[in-house]
């Protein structure tokens, strides 16, 4: 899969671009369905370290972000626009893979993480391990062409963003010679990623009804047959519709392509390969 594709002011996406599959999360930002484990992942870290972010910002289509851009011209003209808002196309957050982070504490809300430093740093150091990018960083307006921005994340996956950190590279730098790294990013070991809530839901999908006992067994065989996975607790706030009854989980009026999209893909190919698995769990493939 590629996350990498580059979005800039001299890369543009078509107007009628949007992703394959968006994925609407309990704040009703949508993102990208693909990395919705990776950025569940970079917010139970971050609350680990005293840090309750949220996305502020997300998926925009085009029609959106020409509607920001006409806005922003008319409050603060074309030169100053072009330093901050992106030109329809040019956008990150029209590929559902760029999130603006905002966060709350005992004050309240805060639209981006600029108003905490300790944050920004822990994000800086540490949203490589989650396969973001900080993608304007400080001192390179001059390649990004855009203002050091400390809320603007993008998902290029992994192996590329471990890359990008430990190189201080952008994304444009990175393009300049890609094949230098190549051998670097082709070998890289890293976990797949799924979370509490994707294993739940696939559980509903397939069964309509799931005891917490059920739940339990299944994370514990599939931590056991999959060692290279992490298992990310969650909220299963993330399941539209979720109810509990009696140590039940169900939905009632299931949609099923919310909960396909939702859904990491590695864990469809688990369950349909393993026979033995579905017959304990008496799950109808």
């Amino acid at each position: 899969m590629n996350f990498a594709y580059l979005v800039n002011k001299d890369h543009f996406l078509p107007s009628c671009f949007e992703p394959a599959k968006l994925y609407t999360l309990p704040n009703n930002k949508k993102i990208d369905a693909r990395i919705i484990a990776y950025y569940i992942y970079l917010k139970e870290e971050a609350l680990k370290n005293g840090f309750n972010i949220t996305i502020d910002s997300a998926y925009r289509s085009y029609l959106y972000q020409e509607k920001l851009f006409k806005e922003s011209i008319k409050e603060k003209g074309v030169e100053e626009t072009l330093k901050m808002v992106a030109i329809p196309g040019a956008s990150e957050h029209q590929t559902g893979l760029a999130i603006d982070l905002g966060y709350y504490d005992k004050l309240g809300y805060h639209e981006d993480v600029s108003d905490n430093p300790l944050l920004v740093d822990w994000l800086k150091d540490n949203s490589y391990k989650y396969g973001f990018i900080l993608r304007y960083l400080q001192n390179k307006e001059h390649i990004t062409l855009y203002k050091y921005e400390p809320w603007h994340f993008r998902f290029v996956g992994i192996p590329l963003a471990y890359v990008l950190k430990h190189n201080n590279l952008t994304l444009e730098e990175y393009y300049l010679n890609p094949k230098k790294y190549q051998n670097i990013i082709s070998n890289f070991d890293y976990p797949n990623i799924v979370t509490y809530a994707q294993i739940c839901a696939l559980l509903l999908l397939l069964k309509k009804k799931v005891s917490l006992k059920e739940l339990a067994n299944f994370i514990n065989i599939y931590k056991q047959k999959n060692p290279n996975t992490i298992v990310v607790s969650s909220s299963l706030n993330y399941i539209k519709g979720l109810q509990k009854k009696d140590n039940y989980l169900y939905i009632n009026d299931i949609d099923k392509d919310e909960l396909i999209y939702f859904i990491n893909d590695e864990l469809f190919d688990f369950v349909y390969n393993d026979e033995e698995l579905s017959r304990k769990l008496n799950i109808t493939l």
